[in-house]
């Protein structure tokens, strides 16, 4: 299992699914985020993976710049390269209600990606979702 951890997050490869995993371990500032994220987007075009996990149990929502640049520097121009990619995230049971209460974020979060994205309390259950349940963007 291909790893890369630092005090603030581990990017690991699960070979036996494919998956690339960003486990977050505490909340990170906007480099920080910025290390992480492009840490596990190397994993995932060095393996060219089309399956990721987030696990964001340790960490709050993304701030507004956080947000900005991710959409800037890993969604902007990459639409093609991500079609059919699966992103599976996991948080913790009061973020995932706050998630559905707040209709504004749900909805950017889905900005005509061509990713299927789902959210989850539960790594095993979404380690399942990726691995056993086949993409509707196929």
């Amino acid at each position: 299992m291909l790893k890369f951890e630092t005090d603030f997050y581990q990017v690991s490869l699960d070979a036996s699914h494919l998956v690339a995993i960003l486990h977050w371990k505490r909340d990170v500032t906007l480099p920080e985020f910025q290390e992480g994220c492009l840490a596990l987007q190397e994993v995932i075009r060095h393996h060219q993976l089309t399956r990721w996990l987030i696990n964001s149990t340790h960490r709050g929502f993304l701030a507004p710049d956080a947000e900005e640049w991710l959409n800037a520097h890993v969604f902007a121009g990459a639409l093609e390269r991500l079609k059919q990619h699966q992103v599976a995230f996991v948080m913790t049971e009061e973020n995932y209600l706050g998630l559905v209460l707040d209709y504004s974020l749900l909805r950017a979060s889905h900005q005509n990606l061509p990713i299927e994205i789902n959210y989850f309390t539960s790594l095993p259950e979404a380690l399942h979702w990726l691995v056993h349940e086949h993409t509707m963007l196929r």
